[in-house]
Order: C-alpha cells, then sequence, then structure tokens
C-alpha cells in the first residue's frame, strides 16, 4: 500500500486565526471556563457533602460520630 504525505505550504488553505476566531470556536473567554469549573468544583462538593450526611443517618447509633 502506497501512502503520499500532505504538503501543507502546497495546500495554501491553512492559516492562523485570530483570537477572536479563537475565542468562538472555543467557547468564551477563560473567566467564563474559570466559572464553569468553580461551578462544577462546587456542585461535587455538594453532592459529596449530601450523600456524606446521608450514609451517616443510615448507620446504627453505636457507629455514629
Amino acid at each position: 500500500m502506497k501512502t503520499t504525505s500532505l504538503n501543507i505550504v502546497k495546500f495554501g488553505g491553512l492559516s492562523e486565526l485570530s483570537l477572536s476566531q479563537q475565542e468562538l470556536i472555543n467557547g468564551g473567554s477563560i473567566y467564563e471556563d474559570g466559572a464553569f469549573i468553580l461551578g462544577k468544583t462546587l456542585k461535587i462538593i455538594w453532592i459529596f457533602a449530601k450523600d456524606a450526611v446521608a450514609y451517616q443517618h443510615s448507620l446504627p447509633a453505636n457507629l455514629k460520630k
């Protein structure tokens, strides 16, 4: 089987995107990404705490702390 390599210089269709175009592709700025990560982290902490309380309530009286 014969393979050929792609000559990017000859192709001529690739160019660097501007900053505004990159933000459109990525879906927003660093602040929006940071807020998303913070929100997901807080949700994980909330779910963990809620499950921990439910687990403590399900234990018998002699095992509760």
